[in-house]
């Protein structure tokens, strides 16, 4: 029985991974890069589960895949833990992979075989979120591992891997996967949230992990909306009230910083709609407000992406997030 990949578009890399494997040179340590979302998760479970498949109809190694408790695939991410409770405080998730996770379920783990199937897989998700003393001591494991082993990172940006690293692994970009194929891929799996899916993949480009999140957590999709909704009413706002909007971020950022970042992406993806699309009566459709922007020249949206992008990139570098934002506002173009 030939294997069947569940996964949206990435037919090129399922094509080439499929030949390694057939020539037996498949390497023992791949990177997956692209946006969140693009499935990069999805096609390393995947693979694993492809390179573990009997070929059987009723095959039990792709059974325990699909039911999440396959002995051979250990997954890792930021809020990973070690087996000792006492080094992995809960005050630290979510921050980077940590040490002793690697140490105990990637350079401890490679010494042992699979124990049910062809290959044992380790895939690292966040794989650009490591401390430096993780991906030194990750670094020694890729120049030893070899055999039935295969160690996958997912990664959304590459330039926060060490060269090092990526010069030890074969690299795969995934392409963003066209909004046709995705909005017909949503119908099959949604087929009564019609008018949130046209929402949805008429705004921002969303990837496929983006725009199931959003219609298996109305919260989320709320929240999406809300928050265009209210970006749109800032820009048309006297300076004061951008001011007042700015403390109401920093607020934010104290508490949670990916919910500031996810606010000024979607700032980013409003200039770039009005920038590209070519049919914008969704966005007046739906936001009264928007047709003052509509007219605004590709010159000015251009400037403006490239300003919240420049606080996105000091925000990050840990520059004041005060003046960064109250900058940004005041300096944005609106007419």
């Amino acid at each position: 029985m030939e294997f069947a990949w569940n996964i949206i578009g990435q037919q090129d890399i399922i094509e080439n991974l499929t030949e390694l494997n057939k020539e037996n040179n498949l390497p023992n340590s791949l990177i997956f890069t692209g946006n969140s979302g693009i499935g990069k998760s999805t096609l390393a479970i995947e693979l694993a589960k492809y390179l573990n498949c009997s070929g059987d109809i009723n095959c039990d190694s792709c059974i325990r895949f699909e039911n999440s408790n396959h002995p051979d695939l250990l997954m890792i991410d930021t809020n990973s833990k070690c087996s000792d409770n006492s080094c992995c405080k809960k005050d630290s998730a979510g921050i980077l992979v940590r040490n002793c996770v690697i140490n105990e379920s990637v350079i401890s783990s490679i010494k042992f075989n699979p124990l049910i199937g062809n290959y044992k897989v380790i895939v690292i998700n966040e794989g650009d979120k490591l401390s430096k003393i993780a991906y030194e001591s990750l670094l020694k494991t890729l120049e030893e591992v070899n055999g039935n082993i295969l160690i996958i990172l997912n990664v959304q940006n590459i330039k926060n891997i060490p060269e090092t690293i990526v010069s030890r692994c074969q690299l795969w970009k995934l392409k963003n996967v066209d909004k046709e194929i995705i909005q017909e891929s949503l119908l099959n799996k949604f087929p009564e949230k019609n008018n949130d899916i046209e929402k949805i993949i008429s705004f921002g480009s969303p990837t496929i992990g983006e725009s199931i999140e959003m219609l298996s957590d109305p919260i989320f999709f709320e929240e999406r909306q809300s928050s265009i909704e209210r970006i749109i009413e800032i820009i048309n706002s006297p300076n004061s009230r951008k001011l007042e909007y700015s403390k109401d971020l920093i607020s934010t950022f104290r508490k949670d910083k990916d919910r500031l970042f996810f606010e000024l992406s979607i700032w980013k993806k409003l200039f770039y709609e009005l920038l590209s699309s070519k049919n914008l009566n969704y966005l007046e459709k739906d936001f009264s407000l928007i047709k003052k922007f509509i007219g605004l020249s590709k010159i000015k949206l251009k400037k403006n992406i490239d300003i919240v992008s420049k606080t996105e990139k000091l925000i990050a570098q840990n520059v004041n997030p005060t003046l960064c934002l109250d900058n940004m506002l005041l300096s944005l173009e609106v007419k």
